[in-house]
This record gives C-alpha cells, sequence and structure tokens, in this order.
C-alpha cells in the first residue's frame, strides 16, 4: 500500500485546486521559507483525522481555509482527498484503490467520506488503526516534533512504540470493554438500587392487595344485596303507580265533565256578549250616521248662507255697471260735439292752403327770369374765370415750380441736417446696442451663477430631504419596534396575570370570586396586600409560603362565614388572617452591624398600617441575610433561636434545621407581582416613548413637508433661472444684430446725403429762367382780372333780385306745409275721437250683458237654496229615525247584561268545583310524580354507583328474603367495609406490576452479573495478549534501534528499556545512548544535532519493525550537518522498498537523494504555487 495522489482545494495557503501524485520512491517537496511547503505535510494530518488545532499550527479548526488576501477573496471551505493503492489489501477493505475526504466549512460544519461516500471520523481512525497512519501514529513527523521523542517524558513517547508494536487495535478494544464493564456495573449498581427498593414495596403492595380483594368481595355482595333491594322497591313502587292512575282516571273523569260545562256556559256567555257587542256596534253606527246627518244639515245651511251673500253681492254689482254705462253714454254725446267743431276747423284751414298755394304759384314764375338773367352773367364770368385761371395757373405753375425748388432745397437741406442726425443716432445706437450686449453678457453670468446657486441649494435640499427620509424610516422602524416590543411584554404581563390567578388554591380563588360574600370584609390574599423589592422576593416568598395565599378578613365572624360558605361547597381549606384578632410579636435581639444582616422581615414589606400585625405575626422574628454563609454563623451565635432566611431563599429554621436549594427565577406570588408591575411600568415607559416617537414623527413629516416645499420652491426658482437664460441669450443675439444694422444704416445714409448735395447743386442753375418767364405771365393775369370784377358786379346785383325772390317763395312755401299740417293733426285727433266713440259703444253692450249674466246666476242661486232647503228637511226626518232605533239597541244591551250577570254567578259555582276537583287531581298526581322520582333515584344509584340500568339490574334478581332482613345485612357489609379503612384498589394491578417487574430485572441482574464476568475476562485477555505482543515487538524495535544508531552515527551504542518492566503495558519507555568515542550519558546533554540523530534513528528502527505505508518528514534533518544528512538520505533510500517517502526538506543532500521533486513558490504574496520536477527526466536532459 502507497499513497498515490493528495488533492488540495481552499487549505491553508492552497485557494485553488492541485494535485500531487507520488511514486513508492523518494519525494521530495522543496521552496523557500513561508512559501506554504508545510501545509502539504500538514493537509495530509488533517485529511487523516487530526483534530488538534494545535498540531496544525492553528488557533481554530477555521484557520485551514484559504483566509484571502488582498487581491482574492477568501474562501468558504477547506477540502484535502488523499488517495492509497490497496492492491495489496493491507487495509481491511474490499476496494484497491480508497481516497480519504475531509471538508470543512468556514460554518463549522465538517464532512467525512470514504470512497466519495460519507462516513463518520470514527470510521477514518479505525480504517487506519495499527497501519502506522492516523491521529497516533508514526508517520507524519512535522517540524520541531523530532526532537519531542527524545525531550518528553518517557510515559507520554510510550504511544509511539504501542503504534509501532501494532497494540493499538487491542488497546482501543480494550477501553471500549472497560467503558462497557463501567457502564455494565452502573447499570448493575442502578438493578441493586431498584430492586432493593422494589423488595420493600412488595410487602406493604401484597397486604394492600388482599384487603384489596376482600374489599372487592364484599362490595360485590353488597353489590347483589343493594341491587336486589332496589329492584324490589322499583316493582313495589311500579305497582303504587298503577293504582295512583287508576285513582287518577276517576278524578280527570270528573274534572273532564266539570270542564265541559263550563266550556259550554262560556260558549254561552261570549254569544251574549257577542250579542252585547253587535247592538254596540249598531248603537254607535247610528251615533256616528246621526253625526254625520247633523254635519250634513249644518254644511247646507252655510252653503244657503253663501249663496244668499252671493246673490246680495250680484245685485250690487248690477247697480254698480248700470252707473257706469250711464257715465260713458255721457262721454259719447260730449265727443260727438267736439266732432262737430274740428270738421269746421279743418274746413277753415284747407280754404287757406288753396289761396297761398296760388300766391307760390305767380312767385314762382317772377323767381325764373330772375334765375336766367344771373345764369348769363355766370358764363360770362366763367369764361373770364377760366381764361384768367389759365393764366394764373401758368403763374402758379412757375411760383410753385420756384417754390418747390426753393422748398426742395430747404427739404435738402433739411434731409442732410436730419441725415446727419440719423447718422449720429445710428452711430449712438449702434454703440448702445453694443453696450446692451456686454450688459446683457454680465446679467447672463449673473444668471448663470444664480442657477448654478440653485441647482447647489437644490441638491441641499434633495440630500437633506433624503436624510429626513431615513431618519423618518429609522424612527418609524423603532417606533414599530417598540410596538412589538409593547406588545410582547404587554402579552407576557397578562400571561402572568393568568398565571398569577391559576396559582391561587381553588378556595382562595372561589372565596375572592363568590358574589355571596361581597357584604363581608374580605380584604384578599396577603400577597395582593403587600409589596416587595424585588432582591427581597424570593427571601420572603420562602419565608412565608403558602401564608402567601392566606385571606385578610376584618374580623373573626368575616373569616367564619367564608369558612362555612367553603365547607357547604366542599372547596378545600383556607387560612384566614382576621385583622381584628391576629397581633404581631416584638423580635427581642438586636443585629444591626452584623455581617451580612439586611434586616427584619416584617421591615421589608410595604403594606397599609392595619396590615402591620399580621406581618408582625408572619415576619416579625424573620431575619433576612444576604448569603447562606453568614447566616450559618449568625445562627450560632445566637444559638439558632430564630428562623433566618437568605436573598436566594435558603432557610435555617429555629432549632438549627435548615432547607434550600435551586429555586426558579421568579417563580413565587411575589416575584410574578413584581414581574407584572415591572412589565407594566416598562409597558407604560414604552408607550411614553412610542408616542414621544410619532410626536418626532410629526414634526418630521412638518419638516419634511417644509423642505419638500422648499425644494419645490427652489426647483421654480431654477426654473425661472433657466427661462431668463434662455431669454437673455435672445437678446444678447439680438442686440449683436441691431448693432451690426445701425452700423450698416449709418453708411447708407452717408451715401444718401453725398446725392442730396449733388441734385441741390442742378437745381440752383434752373431757377433763374423761371423767375424772366414768371413776370410776363402775371402782366396778362393782371388785365384779366380786372375785366372780371366789372362783370362779377353786374352778376351780383341780378344775384341779389333772385335771392330775394327765393326768400319770399319759400316763406309762402313754409306757411302752406305749416297749414297741411295743422289740417293733419285735427284730422288726427277727429279719428281718435270717432275711435273712442265705437269703443264707449262696446262697453256699453259688455257691462249690459254682465248685468244680464249676473241676473241668470242670482235666479239659478235662488233654485239651489230652495234644492238644499229641501234636503235639510229630508235628513232632519232621517235623523229623528234613527234616534230611535239607537234608543231601542240600548234597551236590548241592557237586557243582554242582566243574562251574563245571571250566567257568570252560575259559572262561578261550577269553578268552586272544578277547583276541588283539580286539588284532588293535583293530590293523585303528586304522589304519582313522588314515586316516579323515587324509581328515578333508585335508578340513577343502580346506575351511578353499579353502572347497571333495571334491565341489567334484573339479572341479578334472586331471593333475598325480606327487605328488612335483606337491609339489615347491608349494614353489616357497610360496617365491615368501613373496618377495611383506606382501600387501594389499584394495589393488585400495582402488586401484580411489582412482581412482574421485580421478576424481570432480577433476570436482568443475572445477565448483567454474566456480562460483565464475560467483559472483565475479555480484558484479562486481551492484557495478556497486549503485554505479548508488546513485550515481542519491543524488543525487535531494540534491536534495530541499535543497529540504526550504529549505522547514522557510525559506531557507539544504544537501547530502548522500560522504566518499569513489572508494567509492560503502562510502563515508560527510557533512551540510553552512547555516540562513538564518548560515554554513556543522558540525552539532555547530547547536542541538538545528535538529539535529530538519535530520534530519526528511533522512527527508522519503528518503521523498520513495523514499516508504515508512507511517512511524512517535515524538515526533521534541518539540524543535521551535511555528513548526517547525506547518511540520512542514504538510509532513506535504503529502506524505501516497503515504505514511500515524502520529505519537505531544504538540504540538498536529501534533494539529491529524490526521485521526484515539488516545488512550492509564492509568486502572489499569500497564495501558493506548486511545480513538479522528475528527477530521471532531468537526468537524461542533462546528460543528452
Amino acid at each position: 500500500m502507497f499513497l498515490k495522489r493528495l488533492e488540495l482545494q481552499g487549505f491553508k495557503s492552497f485557494p485553488d485546486k492541485i494535485a500531487l501524485d507520488f511514486t513508492q520512491g523518494l519525494t521530495a517537496i522543496v521552496g523557500p521559507n513561508g512559501s506554504g511547503k508545510s501545509n502539504i505535510s500538514d493537509a495530509i494530518r488533517w485529511v487523516l483525522g487530526e483534530q488538534s488545532v494545535k498540531h496544525l499550527r492553528g488557533s481554530k479548526m477555521e484557520d485551514v481555509i484559504f483566509a484571502g488576501t488582498q487581491a482574492r477573496k477568501p474562501l468558504g471551505f477547506a477540502e484535502v482527498s488523499l488517495t492509497l493503492d490497496n492492491s495489496d489489501k493491507q487495509m481491511d477493505i474490499a476496494f484497491s484503490e480508497v481516497t480519504v475526504t475531509r471538508r470543512v466549512f468556514r460554518s463549522g460544519e465538517s464532512e467525512y467520506f470514504i470512497n466519495k461516500a460519507a462516513c463518520r471520523l470514527k470510521d477514518v481512525h479505525e480504517m487506519f488503526m495499527d497501519t502506522g497512519l492516523g491521529r497516533d501514529g508514526y508517520s507524519i513527523v512535522g517540524q520541531g516534533k523530532i526532537d519531542e521523542i527524545l525531550s518528553s517524558k518517557s510515559e507520554d513517547r510510550r504511544h509511539i512504540f504501542e503504534e509501532a508494536a501494532g497494540i493499538s487495535k487491542y488497546k482501543y478494544r480494550k477501553q471500549e470493554a472497560e467503558r462497557k464493564l463501567i457502564s455494565t456495573q452502573d447499570n448493575l449498581t442502578r438493578l441493586f438500587d431498584i430492586i432493593s427498593e422494589l423488595e420493600g414495596q412488595i410487602g406493604p403492595l401484597k397486604q394492600q392487595s388482599d384487603k384489596a380483594k376482600r374489599f372487592l368481595d364484599l362490595r360485590e355482595r353488597l353489590k347483589v344485596l343493594e341491587v336486589n333491594l332496589s329492584v324490589s322497591n322499583i316493582e313495589r313502587l311500579r305497582e303504587s303507580l298503577e293504582e295512583i292512575g287508576r285513582d287518577a282516571k276517576t278524578a280527570g273523569g270528573q274534572l273532564e265533565e266539570v270542564k265541559q260545562l263550563l266550556d259550554a256556559m262560556d260558549a254561552e256567555i261570549a254569544r251574549l256578549y257577542e250579542e252585547s257587542n253587535a247592538a254596540d256596534e249598531g248603537a254607535a253606527t247610528l251615533r256616528e250616521e246621526i253625526s254625520a246627518d247633523e254635519g250634513r244639515v249644518s254644511m247646507h245651511a252655510n252653503e244657503i248662507n253663501i249663496f244668499q251673500n252671493t246673490i246680495g253681492h250680484n245685485i250690487q254689482t248690477q247697480e254698480r255697471l248700470g252707473e257706469e254705462i250711464k257715465e260713458i253714454k255721457r262721454t259719447i254725446e260730449e265727443n260727438m260735439r267736439e266732432i262737430t267743431f274740428k270738421e269746421e276747423d279743418i274746413a277753415e284751414l284747407k280754404e287757406a292752403a288753396g289761396a297761398k298755394q296760388a300766391e307760390i304759384d305767380s312767385a314762382s314764375v317772377a323767381f325764373g327770369q330772375v334765375e336766367q338773367e344771373v345764369h348769363q352773367k355766370e358764363a360770362a364770368a366763367k369764361e373770364l374765370r377760366e381764361e384768367l385761371a389759365g393764366a394764373t395757373t401758368s403763374v402758379s405753375e412757375l411760383r410753385a415750380s420756384l417754390s418747390n425748388t426753393a422748398a426742395l432745397r430747404g427739404t435738402y437741406t433739411s434731409r442732410l441736417e436730419e441725415l446727419a442726425q440719423e447718422i449720429q443716432k445710428h452711430r449712438e445706437a449702434a454703440a448702445s446696442h453694443k453696450k446692451r450686449e456686454q450688459a446683457l453678457s454680465d446679467e447672463a453670468a449673473a444668471c448663470q451663477d444664480e442657477l448654478d446657486g440653485c441647482e447647489k441649494e437644490l441638491s441641499e435640499l434633495c440630500v437633506k430631504r433624503q436624510e429626513l427620509v431615513n431618519r423618518q424610516k429609522k424612527m418609524a422602524a423603532a417606533c414599530q419596534e417598540h410596538q412589538s416590543a409593547l406588545r410582547v411584554k404587554s402579552d407576557k404581563a397578562r400571561m402572568l396575570g393568568e398565571l398569577e390567578r391559576e396559582g391561587y388554591q381553588k378556595g382562595v380563588r372561589a372565596v375572592m370570586q363568590e358574589k355571596s360574600l361581597a357584604s363581608l370584609d374580605i380584604h384578599g390574599p396577603l400577597s395582593k396586600l403587600i409589596a416587595v423589592e424585588q432582591a427581597y422576593a424570593l427571601a420572603i416568598e420562602t419565608a412565608l409560603g403558602n401564608a402567601l395565599q392566606n385571606i385578610v378578613t376584618g374580623t373573626e365572624e368575616d373569616a367564619k362565614a367564608a369558612i362555612a360558605f367553603l365547607k357547604k361547597n366542599r372547596l378545600g381549606r383556607v387560612t384566614f388572617l382576621p385583622v381584628s384578632s391576629v397581633r404581631g410579636r416584638k423580635f427581642e435581639y438586636r443585629l444591626e452591624g452584623e455581617p451580612g444582616y439586611i434586616g427584619i422581615g416584617a421591615d421589608l414589606v410595604q403594606a397599609d398600617g392595619q396590615y402591620r400585625n399580621i406581618l408582625s405575626s408572619l415576619l416579625g422574628a424573620l431575619v433576612v441575610v444576604d448569603g447562606i454563609d453568614n447566616a450559618i454563623t449568625l445562627a450560632r451565635k445566637y444559638s439558632y433561636r430564630f428562623r433566618i432566611v437568605t436573598l436566594e431563599g435558603d432557610v435555617l429554621n429555629a432549632g438549627g434545621s435548615m432547607s434550600g436549594g435551586y429555586a426558579g427565577k421568579r417563580s413565587g406570588i411575589l416575584s410574578r407581582q413584581n414581574e407584572i408591575q415591572q412589565l407594566t411600568q416598562e409597558a407604560e415607559e414604552l408607550q411614553k416613548r412610542i408616542k414621544e416617537e410619532q410626536v418626532r414623527l410629526s414634526a418630521l413629516e412638518t419638516e419634511l413637508s417644509t423642505l419638500t416645499a422648499a425644494e419645490n420652491e427652489a426647483r421654480d426658482r431654477q426654473e425661472a433661472q433657466r427661462g431668463a437664460l434662455i431669454r437673455l441669450a435672445a437678446e444678447h443675439r439680438h442686440a449683436g444684430e441691431l448693432a451690426a444694422a445701425g452700423e450698416q444704416e449709418a453708411v447708407e445714409l452717408e451715401r444718401s446725403a453725398g446725392q442730396i448735395r449733388i441734385r441741390m447743386s442742378e437745381m440752383q442753375q434752373q431757377s433763374g429762367a423761371k423767375e424772366q418767364e414768371l413776370a410776363a405771365l402775371e402782366e396778362n393775369t393782371a388785365a384779366l382780372e380786372h375785366r372780371l370784377q366789372a362783370l362779377l358786379a353786374d352778376g351780383e346785383e341780378a344775384a341779389s333780385r333772385r335771392e330775394a325772390a327765393a326768400d319770399g317763395l319759400n316763406r309762402m312755401k313754409m306757411e302752406l306745409l305749416d297749414t297741411n299740417k295743422n289740417i293733419e293733426i285735427e284730422q288726427e285727433r277727429l279719428n281718435t275721437m270717432r275711435a273712442q266713440i265705437t269703443y264707449d259703444t262696446t262697453q256699453i253692450d259688455s257691462k249690459q250683458k254682465q248685468i244680464t249674466e249676473f241676473d241668470d246666476k242670482n235666479e239659478d242661486l235662488n233654485s239651489d237654496i230652495a234644492f238644499k232647503q229641501q234636503q235639510m228637511e229630508e235628513i232632519r226626518e232621517e235623523i229623528d229615525q234613527k234616534k230611535a232605533r239607537l234608543e231601542a239597541l240600548v234597551g236590548q244591551k241592557k237586557s243582554v247584561q242582566e243574562q251574563v250577570l245571571e250566567k257568570q254567578s252560575l259559572m262561578k259555582d261550577k269553578r268552586e268545583q272544578l277547583l276541588l276537583l283539580q286539588q284532588e287531581y293535583g293530590r293523585i298526581e303528586n304522589k304519582k310524580e313522588k314515586a316516579e322520582l323515587e324509581i328515578d333515584a333508585i335508578i340513577n344509584r343502580l346506575w351511578e354507583e353499579y353502572s347497571l340500568t333495571v334491565t341489567t339490574a334484573m339479572e341479578y334478581k334472586t331471593d333475598i328474603g325480606s327487605a328488612a332482613k335483606a337491609q339489615k345485612e347491608i349494614n353489616q357489609l357497610k360496617s365491615e367495609i368501613a373496618s377495611l379503612g383506606n382501600i387501594n384498589i389499584d394495589a393488585i394491578e400495582e402488586y401484580k406490576r411489582v412482581s412482574e417487574r421485580y421478576e424481570f430485572l432480577s433476570t436482568q441482574r443475572e445477565d448483567l452479573t454474566q456480562a460483565k464476568d464475560s467483559l472483565e475476562k475479555i480484558i484479562r485477555e486481551m492484557q495478556g495478549l497486549m503485554k505479548t505482543i508488546f513485550s515481542e515487538q519491543f524488543k525487535v524495535i531494540n534491536l534495530y534501534f541499535m543497529e540504526t544508531f550504529r549505522e547514522l552515527f557510525g559506531g557507539g551504542s544504544a537501547t530502548l528499556r522500560l522504566s518499569d518492566p513489572s508494567d509492560v503495558l503502562e510502563s515508560g519507555v527510557e533512551i540510553d545512548v552512547q555516540p562513538p568515542g564518548k560515554k554513556l550519558q543522558n540525552l539532555m546533554l547530547l547536542s541538538g544535532g545528535e538529539k535529530a540523530l538519535c530520534a530519526i534513528a528511533i522512527l527508522f528502527a519503528i518503521i523498520k519493525t513495523r514499516p508504515a505505508p508512507f511517512c511524512i518528514f517535515d524538515e526533521i534533518e534541518a539540524a543535521l550537518d551535511d555528513v548526517n544528512v547525506y547518511r540520512f538520505a542514504d538510509y532513506l533510500k535504503k529502506i524505501n522498498d516497503k515504505t514511500q517517502f515524502i520529505v519537505v526538506t531544504h538540504r540538498h543532500g536529501t534533494m539529491e537523494a529524490a526521485d521526484r521533486l515539488y516545488g512550492v513558490t509564492m509568486q502572489q504574496k499569500g497564495v501558493s504555487r506548486l511545480i513538479e520536477l522528475n528527477i530521471d527526466e532531468l537526468e537524461q536532459a542533462r546528460q543528452q
């Protein structure tokens, strides 16, 4: 068997998965210090089941997991797999190749696998036992461990020799047998105790069982007698019930006859009542009808009065209409006379209009003649004017031309001045626009700064708002957490309250809950009337004990009444403490200054003053101290004369007895009360904190709202600044464009001014010629004007005559128009008067018609009055008839009432008879009910005492003689049963069960005794075998040690010996060495190299005695010089035919002897890398 492969992943400095393949030769692992070489030997030790973190060079098991570096994260697990070639079946396992895997997680969980099948650590240990591998093996020797073989005690180095001797598995089995033996011995001890206890129980249980059997026999005889007596009584009572039934039937018949007669009389009275009710209903109907008829008469009378009033009103209206007709006729006559006068005025006006028209015609002819003369003169003047106009036009044109030229020069001059001003204005405007452009740039920069400030402010507000939101969430979470804590504490307080109520005795609860005792002066349980600090609660609880449930009352009479209530309801016993009778006691000793003294129990309890005597009675002589040691000292000092209790509840009673032990935390009534009070206070505090947090939450929400408003305002200002910035950019661009346009306009205006100056020079030359032509035209114009003035003078005289004629003609036309207008007005008035006459005539006809209509209405109303009066007479006759019928009905009702009274008198006698019969029937029914109750009581007693029905009880029926004799025998049986005393029916089964258990355990005791003897025999045999094997193998190891020592040291001598040869299995191993050329000396006097070489010699001797499949040496030759290193390497090569060696080394001699080299480097800090070098391949390459 040899090691074929080792795989690591996440183990110490190897984060990546690596694999090392091994051959049967010598393999060396090399590398600089700190590169992680030794981690490979640690990995092999760890996968073989090493549990000591110290041996793995760590402080906890998680240290074997890659912890990470600055560049790489830590891993969550470490895994190592070791593959062995088991083709020689050295390990007792069916596989030719065995892979052992161990995995550990950072959480602390571990897993073990054998050939990928999950297993236990114990399975791994047992598989490698006696192979030299494993936790106690000699196959792995790490740094600094080689000299421990020599420097440790002789007893401590023994385990390596036991492993080499091959007795580890026997020792392990011996230890298992010893553990089983101890367990068997413990079981036997327990069995002896149990059997001894059962032997003490069997005797009393047998007596109780015999008494119970006697009781069952007597009870069975009593059952037969009582059942038969009950059956006999049931039969007797049933016969009595039959007789009672016959009597009840007779009485019932008589009762039924009287009831039928009464029912008939009831029916007759009911009929009479119905007849009386019918008369009442008829009378009521007649009264209603009479009342209704009288109402109709009254209604008709009212209607007649209304009709008469209407007739009177109509007559008054007719008189008024007649007067109105007379007035209208007088108006018509006046209008007719006025019409005649108007017609005469109109005729006179028409005659005047005709005369005026003739005058107008004559004046029109004269006006025509003058008009013709004026037209002729105007035509001549017109011709002169046209000629003058032509001349004048030419003069005007020349003057206008000259004026225009002068004006144009003036205009050009003004235009030049204007152009100069405009040029100046445009240049100034351009400069202004440039200044505006610069100002806008500055304003835009300021706006940008303000915008940046807004954005910064907005950012700060957002951060602050987020902080407030986070605070709000945290506060809300804290509030919710406090609310949860409040619910937990409230629920716990409620639960403790329920436990407190349930903790009281049944009698105490009954007295406190009984309403009928409310009138008594009951104060309550003592626990409810006192208060104790939590520090003293356990001591006071222990001292008072059940007295905490004592009920305090006002007087002895109150306590007496409560005790009577408990007795009556069988609610148990309760102790009462009447305030009026309980007296306290005074403590006679002064203990101030005593070690541990706290106080007198009564002084440590708070209560109302009226309970001071009760507390003094119960706790006045109780001393409370801090601990049991001080309590014992104090009790001894005062000769155990008073009771002492400690804060932990330990009690030293007067007289010297003690009680104590573990007391559950807050398990008593006072502790629960204190805890409830504390929970209530904490709940109130939490409630207060929740309210405060809610207030703060509300304030935060307000602040958050304010902040949100400020944030919105900042956003509005930000948007405003952005808009202003855009506007300023547009205005800046526009100002630039305006400045450029102003410069361009100034240039254009200067060009126009130059053109105007050229035009003014040309116009100066044309003005001289036009002035000469103007002078000639002005002379011709003056002559024409003189001729025109003469002609115009003649024309004006003719025009004056025409205007005078026209004025006279127009005046006459106006007068004619006034006359015609007056004619029209008078004609209109005439037409209006005629229309009024027509309307008045129509009104007379209408009012005359209304008078006729009122006559017709009055006639109809008189007819209605006569009809209503006739109806009133008819209704009065009906009323008289109905009153007569009403009197008849009243008489009929009186007769019926007399008959009812007569019938009721007769029924009274019959009811008295019925009452006597019912009383008799009731007595019979009571007798029947009493008999039935007795039967039911007997049946219930049969069921309650014997679980028998009447039918099943009949099966017990037998001849018991007379009832008196049977009752006497029953009384004797009951006396005999009572004389037996307390009966334990379960003792029969308990005796049977205990007897069977006693027999079973006795058998078990014999089996365990045999097992104990067998285990002791196995242990003795194992010890003999181990002693033989160890002695033989120790001799062999000693021989090989001497041989190996001489070979490694080049001479000298060395031996191994037992420090106590008489105790081969426990003796230590001593080492005696004598290096060449030196005397025999103590190991401690050897040099470091000599010690190391001596330890290596022991290892090699062990390996030669019992070769391990492989050995791992971690720098064990580090202390050797070069010569000894080569000896060490040569010896490895010498013995590696049976053992595979893997060496972690720095020494060249060892490297040169290796068949395969593995290099370990740490190119990246904290991460180990593996490099494989095949020596044979390197040698071949070197030779080539």
